[in-house]
C-alpha cells in the first residue's frame, strides 16, 4: 500500500547555509520529520531532523529492510517509523508525473493504451 510522502518544510539557520529541507518520510510517520543532506555511503547518511521544538543534524545508518519492486534496500535511516521507502509516493513527481503521461496521450494517442474507467 502506497502512503503519500509528508509535506512538512524544515529550515536550517545555518549562517551562510539558510537550507529548506522537505521531509522524505511517509506522511504518517510519528516522529521527527528527516531529509537525506548527505550520503555516507556505505556506512549511513547524515540527516537533518526536525520537529516544533527545534532541528538537528545526526548521523545514522541506513535502514537494512529490503523490499517493494525489485527488492531495493530502504533509503531511509535505520530506526524511522512509518512505511519504507519505495511505499512512500511523493505528491509533486506523481503530478509530475500525470501531467507528462496526459500531455504524450494527446501528442500520440496511438502509442497509449488506455484502461477503461472504472465505477
Amino acid at each position: 500500500m502506497m502512503t503519500l510522502q509528508c509535506t512538512a518544510v524544515g529550515i536550517a539557520n545555518v549562517p551562510d547555509a539558510g537550507t529548506a529541507y522537505l521531509c522524505e518520510l511517509g506522511e504518517l510517520h510519528d516522529d521527527d520529520h528527516a531529509s537525506l543532506v548527505h550520503d555516507l555511503d556505505p556506512w549511513g547518511a547524515v540527516y537533518y531532523r526536525w520537529s516544533e521544538s527545534g532541528y538537528r543534524f545526526e548521523a545514522h545508518r541506513w535502514c537494512a529492510v529490503v523490499g517493494g519492486p525489485g527488492e531495493h534496500a530502504c533509503s531511509f535511516y535505520v530506526t524511522h517509523r512509518g512505511p519504507h521507502q519505495w511505499a512512500v509516493t511523493d505528491p509533486t513527481d506523481e503530478a509530475a508525473r500525470a501531467a507528462a503521461e496526459e500531455e504524450l496521450f494527446e501528442r500520440w494517442p496511438h502509442l497509449f493504451q488506455r484502461k477503461p474507467a472504472s465505477d
